[in-house]
């Protein structure tokens, strides 16, 4: 006899948005970008978290307060420590999420996998991604005061993360909102 699959989870990373105050509300056709953002998670099939570095309220979705707060490793961190295991990572800032991509880099994740994508140039979006993570490697990271990149890298090195070419996802979906420029290119 065979379970229910096991619930698809989600981190909404929320940071301070010091460089673009308020971006997190900021509306896109009507609706607020970290609201776009929880739908688009939502249609792909998996239970959003905000993981939040101040407190947040938000109906209906859990919320985390990253304790940590330095970068999103930080916020990684926190989310595992409520529920280690494979989850989806996505910026609260990305407007334009695509949920048949988020729902692809599920399909490509394997136990002990992590699903990362990697534009041509090598650059790879980490705050759009498939990740299942060991906690014990997430937390020697942070205390060694590297970002989540170092950790994806490293992870690339040994086998547990495989990228896959962001161009086949495209680059809408990765589109944030880091600066009052980027604000403006979308207007």
């Amino acid at each position: 006899m065979r379970g229910d699959p096991p619930e698809r989870r989600a981190a909404v990373l929320v940071g301070h948005a010091t460089r673009l105050p308020g971006k997190f509300d900021r509306e896109v056709d009507g609706t607020p970008v970290l609201e776009r953002a929880l739908k688009a998670v939502r249609r792909a099939g998996f239970r959003p978290t905000i993981v939040a570095t101040a407190p947040r309220a938000h109906p209906n979705v859990d919320v985390i307060l990253d304790r940590y707060d330095r970068g999103p490793l930080g916020g990684v961190r926190a989310f595992l420590e409520t529920a280690p295991g494979p989850f989806l990572l996505v910026g609260g800032d990305m407007p334009f999420l695509d949920s048949d991509a988020l729902r692809r880099l599920n399909d490509l994740h394997r136990p002990g996998l992590s699903i990362v994508p990697r534009w041509n140039g090598g650059e790879l979006e980490v705050l759009h991604a498939m990740y299942d993570l060991d906690p014990a490697s997430v937390v020697r990271c942070w205390e060694e005061g590297r970002p989540l990149r170092d950790l994806v890298r490293a992870g690339i090195a040994e086998g547990s993360v495989r990228t896959v070419p962001a161009e086949a996802i495209g680059a809408r979906s990765f589109t944030d909102l880091d600066t009052v420029e980027d604000w403006e290119r979308l207007a």
